[in-house]
């Protein structure tokens, strides 16, 4: 992406695409490409690509979150989740109920950008009523409400254990 290597954002991006456009254009225009590089068509272009690439970088959705929760001993894995267009589905096996621990995922690149940050790799906590509840800061917290900082509305699936 753009942005992050430049470190003056839209100043930068307006630079490039001065030089991009008005540099560009010929010393003598043809007809054909007289139209082309017109101070208005430029300033067109530089108001569209600015637009886009803002609607661009506001619009990127949550990155893949995984999740794995096991049971105590680590010897049985009780649901699986992940983050799929903005929504985080998890499928939990409707035969356990008990303690667990959580284990979160995420790819270099999402904790280089601090997708999710403030978020630990491991919790324990819950699976009980269908409802996952996590140990967060010696808090009960439910999943769902810990994945809303992150704009990630949770739904919990009732499945056979998890592979």
């Amino acid at each position: 992406m753009l942005w992050p290597r430049f470190p003056h954002g839209f100043a930068c991006l307006t630079a490039f695409l001065d030089t991009a456009f008005l540099n560009s254009a010929p010393q003598k225009a043809s007809r054909l490409t007289a139209p082309f590089f017109s101070p208005g068509y430029t300033a067109m272009m530089k108001k569209t690509v600015l637009a886009l690439a803002a609607l661009s970088a506001l619009s990127l959705p949550a990155q893949a979150l995984k999740l794995t929760l096991w049971d105590r001993d680590l010897q049985t894995k009780v649901a699986y989740g992940e983050s799929v267009g903005g929504k985080f589905n998890v499928k939990f096996d409707k035969d356990y109920e008990g303690p667990v621990i959580a284990l979160f995922s995420q790819t270099d690149d999402e904790r280089a950008r601090g997708s999710f940050g403030g978020l630990q790799s491991s919790y324990t906590g819950r699976l009980q009523d269908g409802q996952i509840v996590l140990e967060v800061a010696s808090k009960s917290v439910p999943l769902a409400r810990l994945l809303q900082t992150f704009k990630l509305p949770v739904t919990l699936q009732p499945s056979g254990r998890p592979q």
